[in-house]
Parts: structure tokens; sequence; C-alpha cells
């Protein structure tokens, strides 16, 4: 069988799948485009003005976004569907669409190693799964509450290290713009943990209070970060210390943005972050300081949704 008359069914469904996810969110599918396309237009170039660093950043956005679709569990099922031949195409395609935007705003931006690194690792990511079952249960430094941190350091601890050596080797060419941009992909990864939506029966064992409960489930978040961001983020100031106050900064701004992420899942609250949140979130980063208004805004819906559930 042609391989084309193979993979088109699954592109058709994948797209079939976003119009519908367009037309629930109350938004027409030619609205949708418009605003995606605008939204990452303007967003990377917000970006580019504002920061020496922002093609590193951009770069692990796209690694970020990519990263998910070799998940095991969903590769195991493509392969129950596809040939081994036609699995390989269908995520080396895939995994291409996804950074193609990124590919080619950094081709723009003269940024052509990096650009060649993003296409070379959606091919090779496409070869193999992401996060291998084991019967062996890795050990985490987190407690089993909040459930959040302990899976997703189990689901991701690939890009911990990941992020570990970029600063190790920020440190060892004296790059510390590298370096800072590895501690802020750290809390880009810990926003993919507030993606997940645990069960009603899991919020039934908080305080009866939901700004007691939400007090708490930031803590939590902020004190478990830590944890992961503070040793790379004291080995940078050990190796720069002129450079403080850019560690503090951008250690402020990712305690932010994991706090309005944070309000914003339960703003949301059974269901998970939608469109609406999504586009909230994104106008809150032009400026960053906006987010202070947005995190005040999910928190008092956050409140209301979790008063129907404690």
């Amino acid at each position: 069988m042609n391989s084309d008359s193979v993979l088109k069914p699954y592109f058709q469904l994948q797209l079939t799948r976003l119009h519908r996810w367009m037309k629930e969110a109350g938004m027409p599918v030619w609205l949708g485009y418009v605003l995606g396309i605008l939204f990452f237009i303007v967003g990377s170039i917000y970006l580019f003005s504002k920061t020496e660093w922002a093609a590193y950043v951009y770069s692990l956005l796209a690694v970020q976004v990519c990263l998910p679709l070799g998940e095991t569990n969903r590769s195991t099922f493509l392969k129950l569907h596809y040939e081994k031949g036609d699995f390989v195409r269908l995520r080396r395609l895939e995994n291409s669409l996804v950074v193609l935007p990124f590919v080619l705003f950094l081709i723009i931006k003269g940024s052509f190693l990096l650009a060649g690194f993003l296409l070379a690792f959606a091919f090779l990511l496409a070869g193999w799964s992401v996060g291998q079952p084991s019967n062996w249960v890795l050990p985490t430094p987190f407690s089993h509450r909040p459930f959040e941190f302990m899976v997703g350091f189990r689901r991701t601890w690939y890009l911990l290290l990941l992020a570990y050596g970029l600063v190790g080797i920020g440190v060892w060419v004296g790059n510390f713009n590298l370096g800072v941009v590895a501690i802020f992909f750290l809390f880009l990864i810990f926003l993919g943990y507030y993606t997940w939506q645990e069960p009603v029966v899991y919020v039934w064992y908080h305080p009866p209070s939901a700004a007691a409960f939400l007090r708490k489930k930031a803590k939590e978040a902020w004190i478990h970060s830590s944890t992961v961001v503070f040793p790379p983020a004291a080995l940078l100031f050990f190796f720069f210390p002129s450079n403080l106050h850019w560690i503090l900064l951008v250690l402020l701004t990712g305690y932010l943005l994991l706090g309005t992420v944070l309000l914003a899942k339960y703003a949301a609250y059974p269901a998970p972050i939608g469109l609406k949140q999504g586009i909230i979130l994104a106008l809150g980063l032009y400026p960053p300081i906006l987010l202070i208004l947005v995190a005040f805004y999910f928190y008092k819906v956050a409140k209301k949704q979790l008063n129907t559930q404690l």
C-alpha cells in the first residue's frame, strides 16, 4: 500500500480534532488559525526584541513542544496501527511540522545552527519513545504530595538532566546566557506538571477552604521547584557573581509564571486548561509584569471553581 495513503487519514484526523477543539471553545475555525498565527509571530518578535538569549529559549521551547509527541504510551498505540517504516515516517513528518515554524523564524533571525539542530532533533526523536516503561521506580526528592512533581519528575528526568548539563556547559565555556536560559527551561518543564488535572477525590483531601487549598498548592509548587533550580542557580552565582540580578530576575519570573499556571489550572477545574486560559496567559506575558494581574484574576476564578468541589 502507498505510504501516503496510509498516513493521510492520520493527519486528516488530527486536523479534524483541532477544528473540533476550536469549535468547542466557541471560536470559528478561521479565527482560531488567525489568532494562533498572530500570537506565534508577535510572541516570537517580542522574544527576540527583548533578550539576547532569545534563540536559546526559542529552541528549548520547540524541543518541549515536540517531546510529548514521542511519549511512550502514544508511540506504543501508533506502533500497533502502523508498520515500522510507516510509523517512523509518520513521526518524522509530525515532528517536522511541529518544529517548522520555529525553524523558519530561526532562519529569518540568522540562527542557522540552531535551526539545523531542531530539524535533526525532529528526525532523531522519531525513532525512539520518551519515557520507556520499567519495573524500576525512579526515586524522587519529593513526597507523594503534591503528586505533580513526583509524577512529573519521573516523566521528565531526562529533560532535567539536559537542563543541568546545559548549565554545566555554560559554566565550562564561560557562557552565562546558556546557563540562565537552562534555568528558565527548568521552569518551563515544571509548567507541564500543572497541565494534568487530578481526580476530584484528590481535592477533597485538602483543607475545606478554597483559599487555603490554593495557598498550600502554591507553597508546595515553589518549595519543590526550588529543590531543583537552586543548585544550578547557586552554581551560576558562584562563577558569575556580577550577574546575580539576572539570576534573581529569572527565578522571580519563573516562580510567578509557575504560580499563575497553577491558578489557571484550578480556574478551569475540573476541566483541563483550555483556550480561554491559554489566551489570558499569553496576554499576561507582554510584558511579564502583567502576570500579576492575570494571577489575581485566575485566583478569583479558581476560588469560585473550587468552592463547588470542597
